[in-house]
């Protein structure tokens, strides 16, 4: 949080982070169209998941 800007710089990082991870996920093949995914956090690091 920053007293200036708000919080957006954090929406901004969660936001890149995210994106990335979940582009990673999909140029990787582990996802086919119409699956559902779960992001949760593991060891400080954000991890995808399908729900089946």
């Amino acid at each position: 949080y920053d007293p200036v800007y708000g919080a957006r710089p954090l929406k901004r990082f969660m936001q890149r982070k995210l994106e990335t991870t979940i582009a990673k996920t999909l140029l990787g093949g582990d996802f086919a169209e119409g699956d559902t995914m779960a992001v949760r956090v593991k060891d400080d690091e954000l991890v995808i998941e399908k729900i089946s």
